[in-house]
This record gives C-alpha cells, sequence and structure tokens, in this order.
C-alpha cells in the first residue's frame, strides 16, 4: 500500500469514528478514576483498528498544556496513556451522542 493511500485509509476513520460536529457533553472533563468510557484506540500503525471506539475505565486524568490526558484500562485488557479528552467520553454520552450520529 503507498503512503498516500494509506493517509487517506487514516483520513476517513478519523471522519468515520470521529464525533459529531454538534457535540454537547453531559459529563464534562476531568473525569475522576473509576469512570466508564468509551475512548478511541489510536494506532496509525493498524488502519483495522485506528480511531475506533472502545469500552474501558479511566484509571487516571492530568491535567496537560493542551486539555486533559487520560490513563485508559480498555475492557479487552489493553490500555492507553496519554489519550487526549477529545478521545475520552462518558459510556452515557458516548451512548447519547452516537445514536444521534
Amino acid at each position: 500500500m503507498s503512503k498516500t493511500r494509506y493517509e487517506e485509509m487514516i483520513r476517513e476513520l478519523d471522519v468515520r469514528f470521529g464525533l459529531p460536529a454538534d457535540s454537547k457533553l453531559t459529563w464534562p472533563h476531568p473525569l475522576p478514576g473509576g469512570t466508564p468510557v468509551y475512548a478511541q484506540w489510536i494506532n496509525r500503525l493498524n488502519p483495522d483498528t485506528h480511531a475506533r471506539w472502545i469500552s474501558g475505565t479511566v484509571n487516571s486524568c492530568e491535567k496537560g498544556d493542551d486539555g486533559y490526558r487520560y490513563h485508559i484500562l480498555f475492557d479487552n485488557e489493553e490500555e492507553d496513556h496519554g489519550l487526549h479528552e477529545k478521545s475520552v467520553l462518558h459510556r452515557l454520552d458516548y451512548d447519547k451522542l452516537f445514536k444521534q450520529k
């Protein structure tokens, strides 16, 4: 696969699994540890899973220069550190937003 086609696929996934443009969150950031969430699995090396929303739990949250960053423990036993707040939604917000989409 060419680099150009790969980058096109990543952009398509970002749009496909992105939030609706008029998203309004009921559960604002920061979300405390133990909160059930959906978070985007960010893995540009694997277009089959990149940008998909996966259920999990907030392990911790830190304030950064560009917003909050989360350590997420996914229900599939994976984890991710440093996920930006735009990639983390309370499960109730996820259910509400993606029913609209």
